[in-house]
């Protein structure tokens, strides 16, 4: 008795496995196929009974490239809503480029299947543009909640009609109907949804702010830049993250300051994200910038080498003298980055670059020459070669790794020259012996000035 119970047990058990399993295949039998549809959609259509989820992934691709002569595919391919993830997704694609002839099948499924094929077919109806608008927009107010994630997530392509129904998703009880709303409202950009989407910004959950940040810099409307700039306050680093960003679209220049201050915080990419929205607003961010990298009392490394990389990256030649000057800040990681944010301004800066190299500050002139070699122009050959004298080895040091970079043969007789000095260090005899590799494609057995000397005379002039 206990062991028929037992069986009884798993049997049932069985039963329920069975039923709660996404199906594999189509629900219509394989013999259901009709007989005379074209014969690329029959073979794709019995690529649908495949046992691997490949093979019908394929053949679900196939019918939705073939659009409108794949009809006789729709209830089979509707039935497949519930198939593996993969194939799933193929699924929905298909089905949308069937159009509106699969709009009837596919609500039909949205008002009888389960809670994952009705996602599915919520997805699939987001694909099918203006016609399935209106059976989408009823979705929302669906009492199962992936139903109401998908449709809010698909309402993105719907426009303005689907706008009041959205606004009433950010207060749906789920965290991800309310994140898809915000995200749809965002593609859509209507100015109709700015407002409830700065009361967003106050929710207590993360998730929620985050979200409602990205959807208003999308929409680029300028009502919500106070709102913004108080998220930046937020203690939740994403949010900062987001506000941040969202700013940047914006491009009010009333975000330039407090995005400069938050340069200076180290958490999270906020400081990164910052970075990446102010050379956007270009000349009236510029002077701010510099402001900071000069202001070397209250701003911190990390503050000054932020206000440097974010001018280098705005590209304006105009702060070049003003990066010049600042090239005599004491701590190198900031020297350093100005020199790269000099770089990174190309031909404009070469002429105030190379007006530097007279610079008493060693500093000064090091960072310069550094920039001159990354920009490679040719303008700056031979005042680098002058330099390869200089009675500061540091000096010298840079100039023949910064030669190396120019690609340009002049440089190569003094640089053996230079290799000639015995008493030159170690360090810079081998930055130069590196440089002549560099110019001239070669590597030497004997890296020695004679070598270098009877290897030029013989095959370097040649070329």
């Amino acid at each position: 008795m206990k062991t028929i119970r037992k069986i009884t047990v798993l049997l049932a058990a069985a039963v329920c496995l069975v039923a709660s399993m996404t199906y594999a295949q189509p629900l219509e039998p394989k013999e259901n196929i009709p007989k005379d549809i074209a014969a690329p959609v029959r073979t794709y259509m019995e690529m649908l009974y495949a046992d691997t989820a490949a093979q019908r992934g394929v053949g679900v691709a196939a019918l939705g490239g073939l659009g409108a002569q794949s009809a006789p595919a729709i209830p089979y391919l509707v039935g497949m809503l519930g198939d593996v993830p993969e194939v799933r997704s193929k699924v929905v694609e298909a089905l949308g480029h069937m159009g509106e002839g699969a709009i009837e099948s596919v609500v039909a499924v949205v008002k009888t299947g389960n809670d994952e094929r009705r996602a599915a077919a919520a997805d699939a109806l987001g694909q099918m543009g203006k016609p399935a608008w209106k059976p989408l927009m009823s979705l929302l107010n669906d009492e199962h909640e992936p139903v109401r994630t998908s449709a809010a997530a698909a309402l993105g392509k719907a426009g303005s009609p689907a706008v009041e129904m959205l606004i009433a998703g950010l207060a749906d009880d789920s965290m991800n109907v309310r994140w898809g709303s915000a995200t749809a409202l965002g593609e859509i950009k209507d100015p109709r949804a700015v407002g409830p989407l700065i009361e967003g910004l106050k929710d207590k959950k993360w998730v929620d702010r985050w979200c409602t940040a990205r959807a208003l810099g999308n929409i680029g409307d300028r009502r919500a830049v106070d709102a913004l700039i108080e998220a930046l306050g937020d203690a939740q680093w994403r949010d900062r993250w987001s506000a941040a960003l969202a700013l940047g679209q914006l491009g009010d220049p009333r975000a330039v300051k407090p995005l400069i201050d938050a340069l200076g915080v180290q958490d999270g990419g906020v400081a990164w994200q910052a970075g990446k929205a102010l050379p956007k607003f270009g000349k009236p961010a510029m002077q701010p910038l510099l402001d900071r990298l000069k202001d070397r009392d209250k701003m911190n490394v990390a503050m000054r080498s932020a206000a440097a990389r974010v001018l280098g990256d705005m590209g304006d030649a105009e702060a070049a003298p003003s990066l010049i000057a600042a090239l005599t800040d004491p701590e190198e990681p900031v020297r350093t980055e100005i020199a790269g944010a000099l770089a990174k301004m190309g031909a404009p800066a070469v002429a105030p670059l190379l007006g530097a190299l007279k610079n008493e500050n060693k500093d000064v002139r090091w960072g310069s020459i550094k920039a001159l070699g990354d920009i490679k122009d040719p303008r700056a050959a031979a005042p680098l070669i002058a330099l390869l004298t200089d009675p500061t080895w540091e000096i010298r040091w840079i100039s023949a790794s910064s030669l190396g970079k120019l690609n340009d043969r002049q440089a190569v007789p003094p640089l053996i020259k230079a290799l000639k000095d015995e008493k030159e260090k170690e360090e810079v005899r081998a930055v130069v012996v590196q440089s002549l590799q560099t110019l001239t494609g070669q590597k030497l057995e004997e890296n020695t000035p004679e070598a270098w000397s009877a290897w030029w005379e013989k095959e370097g002039v040649k070329k």
